[in-house]
């Protein structure tokens, strides 16, 4: 399945750059440095968005350690630029995934993530 009918069908994915599996086990904790917001309409018509994303900001993503993590925001109620608020957008960033739930919540509230997201269970665990 491509990146694309992921997110449309799961709102969301991680995916580990060293193998291209997505990783299904384990709470992700989103990074702050190297995260891209963009309108949903122009990342879903633009097939090398990803790819440029990951060529730019490649001093974030460490392969099997820092993954790429994406998630669509379509009830639009989180945008930092003003041009994006009241639009769903698509969320590109580096992502840890740790094993522990304890360890994970506290590096998210160390990070100031408000959640982090039990892979398996597609829960939001706030920090």
């Amino acid at each position: 399945m491509k990146a694309d009918e992921i997110l449309r069908s799961d709102g969301g994915f991680t995916l580990d750059l060293s193998t291209g599996q997505l990783v299904e086990s384990g709470f992700a904790v989103s990074r702050t440095d190297g995260s891209l917001t963009i309108r949903a309409e122009s990342f879903f018509a633009d097939r090398f968005c990803i790819h440029r994303y990951l060529r730019r900001e490649r001093r974030c993503f460490s392969p099997g350690v820092v993954h790429l993590g994406a998630w669509l925001n379509a009830h639009r109620d989180i945008a930092v630029d003003p041009e994006l608020s009241g639009r769903p957008t698509v969320v590109l960033l580096p992502t840890v995934v740790l094993p522990d739930r304890d360890d994970a919540v506290c590096l998210g509230a160390a990070l100031n993530q408000i959640a982090v997201y039990d892979l398996a269970s597609g829960v939001e665990i706030l920090t």
